[in-house]
């Protein structure tokens, strides 16, 4: 789960039964220098902190009618530009239609604070999202590699229910 930097790819093969693990590299690329404000040191309130850093993930709504679906993770904060940056996967199986879902309590934030990861809500999957962070999520976002992140989602794939008349 909480590994190092690389190994993203924008396709992954799926197979029906399984859950898999999307993660997703949140950074916030500002300079350290500008996490302080000079009138108030040591309190993270600089320019370069984000603030109100949100992430929400999206998966599609459709139930077993394609063998392909783009999950969508979002990073959003009040001052930052863009306002929002995205990426994405594509699960595929060309052999099969499959539905995919997200588990429940699955969301995981890991970084130096939590290096063992730390549950986030499930509003993860909410149209506003659940607050990033450092050391609490209170949706305040240094920059800095040192405050790099993985989060992370677990999801299931299934096969859409199939029912037989033999007529």
């Amino acid at each position: 789960q909480n590994g190092p930097a690389g190994g993203y790819k924008d396709q992954q093969p799926v197979s029906v039964g399984k859950e898999y693990i999307v993660r997703v590299y949140v950074h916030n690329i500002a300079n350290p220098s500008t996490n302080d404000n000079p009138a108030t040191p040591g309190t993270n309130d600089g320019v370069g902190v984000a603030k109100n850093a949100r992430i929400r993930f999206e998966l599609p709504d459709t139930e077993g009618v394609a063998n392909g679906f783009t999950a969508q993770a979002r990073i959003t904060a009040d001052n930052s530009k863009p306002k929002e940056v995205y990426d994405t996967v594509d699960l595929l199986n060309p052999n099969e239609d499959f539905n995919v879902s997200y588990v429940p309590g699955s969301a995981y934030i890991f970084n130096a604070s939590h290096t063992n990861g730390l549950q986030l809500s499930d509003e993860i999957m909410s149209q506003n999202g659940t607050k990033l962070g450092d050391k609490t999520m209170d949706g305040v976002y240094p920059g800095c590699f040192e405050f790099s992140s993985f989060v992370v989602i677990r999801v299931k794939v299934t096969a859409p229910a199939l029912e037989i008349q033999k007529l």
